[in-house]
C-alpha cells in the first residue's frame, strides 16, 4: 500500500492488483471539504497498515475542533491489511445499486459522505447553489470508475457500462 495526498478528498486507487494508494484528505478546506487527516495503525514487526482512524473538523460547528470522524474497519466492517482490504471494498463500491433503490448501497453512501471529510453545508456560491460534496448519484459511476480503472480504455468501458 501506498500514501498519497494532493487531490485534497478521502479516496483512493487501485493502480495494479497488488498496489492501493491511500490518499489522505488535505487540512486545507479549498475545495469545499472539512480539514481531516488519518492516523494509521501499523503492524508491529512490518509496519504494514491495517486500520486508519479519520479526525475531521466540521466547519458547520463552532467552535471548529478537531474530532473523530470514523475508523475504516468499523466502518466497512474490515480488517487485515488495509491494502487488501481497500481492494476487497472496491467490488462492493462499484455495484450499480443507486442510493434511491431500497436497500441502497450503503458502501457507496458511507464512501460518498466520506469523501469530502463529511461536509454537508450548502454552498451558495456554487452554479447553481448545491451541496458542497460533488459526488451525486448521477455521477457516481465517474468517482467509482476512477477507484479501480486506471488505464483510459478501462475507465471509459466502466464508465459507460454503468
Amino acid at each position: 500500500m501506498t500514501l498519497g495526498a494532493h487531490t485534497h478528498m478521502d479516496e483512493y486507487r487501485i493502480l495494479s492488483a497488488s498496489v492501493v494508494l491511500d490518499e489522505v484528505p488535505a487540512i486545507s478546506p479549498c475545495f469545499g471539504e472539512n480539514p481531516a487527516y488519518k492516523i494509521f495503525t501499523l503492524t508491529g514487526n512490518t509496519f504494514t497498515p491495517t486500520d486508519y482512524r479519520s479526525l475531521n473538523a466540521d466547519l458547520g460547528v463552532v467552535p471548529v475542533q478537531f474530532n473523530n470522524y470514523y475508523t475504516f474497519s468499523a466502518a466497512y466492517s474490515l480488517s487485515g491489511p488495509l491494502g487488501a482490504s481497500l481492494l476487497q471494498l472496491y467490488p462492493e463500491l462499484a455495484t450499480n445499486i443507486p442510493l434511491t433503490e431500497v436497500p441502497p448501497n450503503a458502501q457507496q453512501a458511507l464512501y460518498m459522505g466520506q469523501y469530502n471529510s463529511g461536509n454537508a453545508s450548502w454552498n451558495p456560491n456554487a452554479k447553481p447553489p448545491a451541496y458542497w460534496n460533488p459526488i451525486t448519484d448521477t455521477n457516481w459511476p465517474v468517482f467509482a470508475c476512477g477507484i479501480g480503472k486506471m488505464a483510459q480504455l478501462d475507465y471509459e468501458d466502466c464508465v459507460n457500462s454503468y
